[in-house]
């Protein structure tokens, strides 16, 4: 700052950018004027910023299986689109792709899903799989809308 304000001058900072979205959270930007970056709040915006998850998938449960185990049921695992911006739509399927490194492959004979949630009529009820297994598509007949969720 080259010059103190005077009672009532504004001035617009743009330019700012965020980055390093790590969690979901939700506040107003705060303004410090005095003291260092952890001095006194001054003032507190009026409008909320918030991090949202763009889409995200959890499971019911952990999960442990043992070495030469028959097929096993998996817990219910969630998709939710993003609560902003669907991507989920007819033309992108859900895919759930088991990393590389985990020693796992999906069972290619459990083809019928049972699925709710508020989106489960958006989805097929069946499942294809590819990559040796390793990744199995759940097709989406209709888009999902912000926030949908299937289970």
């Amino acid at each position: 700052m080259t010059a103190s304000f005077a009672p009532g001058d504004q001035v617009t900072v743009s330019g700012l950018q965020f980055s390093n979205f790590t969690s979901v959270s939700a506040a107003g930007l705060q303004l410090v004027v005095s003291g260092s970056a952890t001095g006194a709040t001054t003032a507190t915006d009026d409008q909320t910023t918030s991090v949202i998850a763009a889409y995200g998938i959890s499971s019911a449960a952990n999960s442990t299986y043992y070495v030469g185990e028959i097929a096993t049921a998996v817990s219910a695992i969630t998709v939710t689109d993003s609560g902003t911006t669907p991507t989920i739509t007819a033309g992108h399927d859900i895919r759930l792709r088991i990393p590389s490194g985990l020693n796992l492959i999906w069972d290619n004979t459990a083809t019928a899903i049972t699925a709710s949630g508020n989106a489960a009529g958006k989805m097929v009820g069946t499942a294809t799989y590819t990559s040796n297994g390793a990744v199995a598509t759940i097709n989406v007949s209709t888009s999902f809308a912000a926030g949908d969720q299937a289970r």
